[in-house]
Parts: structure tokens; sequence; C-alpha cells
């Protein structure tokens, strides 16, 4: 059983012990789903889950190497948008309390890049982020890191992302901090590929910072960015 599928299972189990999911308790990722375009592309299409019940949270997590803004499909939130340094990709992020949900997504960009990007459905949360932390965004470093960010809820939802732009075979993430989403990348090793990290953990007690996450990588240096994004229950 790969990490993602156990820390649902271990997360679905404390969930119905406090009696959280679908509109109360403890916020709970319930599956998630990951899009890649591996050829320049100004349409990059985001497969949803295959179950799209209508009140969950659905969160957009995409890495592309656009330098222009995005617009977000539909009737998402856009919460998150920056260039990493150097011009070197984007990474944004959107919610929707979902309704009547279609199995996909297109994201359009000004011009034709590459970009991976995941959708996550979690049951018990509010739409919008009680806290998105400052952005960390460097030139180079062995590691993308996540900043800390204070929780103003008990029982929040925490998660991690992490991003890398790719300028050889070294640079891509090779892990993840906490409890593995996803990790992985546009599959190539020249200039114009990115790699995108995500985990979750659960949340400190109320008023507390959550700390910083680093997520590993192949011992490349290139620009990165890292982010978190807390979830208080609804």
């Amino acid at each position: 059983m790969d990490a993602f599928l156990l820390g649902i299972l271990q997360q679905q189990v404390r969930n119905r012990a406090t009696g959280g999911g679908g509109g109360g308790g403890v916020p709970v990722i319930e599956s998630s789903t990951v899009s890649l375009e591996t050829s320049s592309t100004a349409s990059h299409v985001m497969d949803m889950p295959s179950t799209r019940p209508d009140g969950d949270v659905y969160v957009c997590v995409l890495l592309t190497g656009s330098t222009s803004s995005i617009t977000p499909p539909g009737n998402w939130t856009e919460q998150f948008q920056e260039i990493m340094y150097d011009y070197q990709g984007m990474l944004s992020v959107w919610t929707w309390e979902g309704s009547s949900e279609p199995a996909s997504y297109t994201v359009t960009t000004a011009a034709g890049n590459l970009s991976v990007g995941v959708i996550l459905r979690i049951s018990g949360a509010t739409e919008t982020p009680n806290a998105i932390s400052a952005w960390n965004n460097a030139a180079s470093s062995d590691d993308a890191v996540a900043p800390s960010v204070t929780v103003t809820a008990d029982d929040t939802l925490v998660v991690r992302v992490g991003c890398r732009a790719i300028n050889n075979t070294n640079d891509a993430i090779s892990g993840t901090p906490t409890t593995e989403i996803y990790y992985g990348d546009t599959g190539g090793t020249s200039a114009g590929n990115e790699s995108l990290g995500l985990s979750y953990e659960d949340g400190p007690a109320s008023g507390n910072g959550t700390g910083t996450a680093a997520f590993t990588d192949l011992g490349g240096y290139s620009q990165w960015g890292g982010l978190t994004i807390a979830f208080e229950p609804a």
C-alpha cells in the first residue's frame, strides 16, 4: 500500500472517531488526481477525482512554465499565484466548493508550456484556507522548504507544497516532508520542465505554528518555491 493511501486510511479512522468529514469534524483528504502536460501547450487539462460529491472542497495546485497570470477555471477562487525566482515557472492554487462537478477542467495559459498539477478532494473543510504562509522563494538550494504558518483552530489540515525548476537530472523533487500526496515532474531534464510535491499533516493546537518542512531532491541546485496551506474544519 502506498504512503498516500495509507495516510488516507489513517486519517479516515481519525475522522470517524471525531465525527468529521462531509460537513463537520476534521478535514479529510478523500482523494487526489494528478495531471501532466509533458508537451508544450496553452491548454492544461486538470482531471477531477472520479467521485465528486457536492459540498466537498476541491483544491487545484498547478505548477506551469508560464510567467503570465493564469485565470482560474469556472467558479474557482484564486488563493495564491506567484512566479518562482528568475521567472522559472509559476505556482497557482485555486479552491472551489463543489456543485455538479465535471470530469475535468481546462486551464489556459498565455503561451505554450509544460505543467504538473494536482486536484485534492477534501471533506469537512472550509473552502477558503484560514492561512497561507508567506511564499518561500529562492535562487538555488538543496531543498524546497515550505514555511511555517500559525493555525487559528484545532483539527486543522495542513498541506505542504514544494516546487522546483528542472535544469538537469538532479533537480527533481524526490521525497516529501510529511505524509505523501504526490511528487513528480514533467518528465524532462531540460529548462522548462517543472517538479511538484505535495504532502499533508494534522496541524498543531490553535495558536501554534506548524514549523517548516523541506522536500528532498536528487541533489541539484535550481530555483524553488515552498508553500504551506491550512484548512480549518467546516
